[in-house]
């Protein structure tokens, strides 16, 4: 793990939401005090308590926001790509396919893992689809240094990887899905990684789910998140088996699923009368 990618996470998350930090945050302190020093200066009591406790919320979200990304982007045991690596027990031989949105850290990360393994990093980003602007600011070019054997980029789209079908052993993600605002985008994603993955074979996801944690840090904003058992329907209702989950921190869910054997699908669609 190198230094930049232990130190800069909590930069880069503020540099993607600058207009949060600077017009939310730092705009809205500003407008309070002006608020408290104008109440001050008439008289107006009320006004100066409702300053100091808009004061008191800014604060209280501005750390609270500040505090989360470094638990979830400096932290090593808590890197998507660590957590990635860990849940599916990969191999430092091993090859595997990491779909997402451009965003180079987590790919990267998993690259320097491995020796003889190689990642083939997909780039699903579409605007329409995913219009987050953070989103959009995070994906801004940035240097990729030396060439590295064991690190492919592609471009492909949620409707069609380009992979042929069973042709990945590991299939990973992570903070990609929630980014699509459908439902059935998500799902379509999903579907196209299940095509990809041989029988047998691993999907790791890693995705911010709404759990108390979120709501007391982030406050209405963690209402946009899905909820856990969202995540876990979407991958049964493509056809993943679920073998194990982990919670990271509270602030998002892991999961190793696994795509069922012939003679499984056969034996499952008999027991649902299909």
């Amino acid at each position: 793990m190198n230094t930049d990618s232990q130190s800069n996470g909590t930069l880069r998350y503020i540099r993607a939401r600058w207009p949060t930090y600077l017009i939310g945050f730092a705009g809205g302190a500003l407008g309070a005090l002006l608020l408290i020093i104008l109440a001050v200066e008439v008289g107006a009591w009320s006004l100066v308590f409702l300053g100091l406790i808009v004061l008191l919320i800014l604060s209280y979200f501005f750390t609270t926001s500040l505090w989360a990304a470094n638990e979830q982007f400096n932290r090593r045991h808590s890197q998507p790509s660590h957590v990635i690596f860990e849940l599916g027990h990969i191999q430092p031989t091993d090859d595997l396919v990491y779909v997402g949105l451009g965003l180079r850290d987590t790919p990267i990360q998993l690259s320097r893992r491995l020796t003889r393994g190689h990642v083939r990093a997909i780039d699903v980003y579409n605007p329409q689809l995913a219009p987050g602007r953070a989103l959009a600011r995070q994906r801004r070019p940035t240097p990729l240094g030396q060439p590295d054997p064991r690190l492919t980029w592609l471009d492909g789209n949620i409707d069609l990887l380009p992979l042929p079908d069973h042709s990945a052993p590991v299939a990973a993600t992570s903070f990609t899905l929630f980014e699509f605002w459908q439902h059935g985008d998500r799902k379509l994603l999903l579907s196209e990684m299940y095509r990809i993955l041989q029988p047998g074979g691993q999907l790791l996801i890693a995705e911010p789910a709404r759990t108390r944690t979120q709501l007391m840090l982030i406050g209405p904003a963690a209402l946009r998140l899905p909820p856990p058992d969202y995540w876990r329907q979407l991958v049964r209702d493509v056809g993943f088996r679920i073998a194990r989950e982990e919670n990271i921190g509270d602030f998002y869910l892991c999961f190793r699923a696994e795509k069922p054997l012939p003679g499984e699908i056969q034996q499952l669609a008999l027991d649902l009368g299909v």
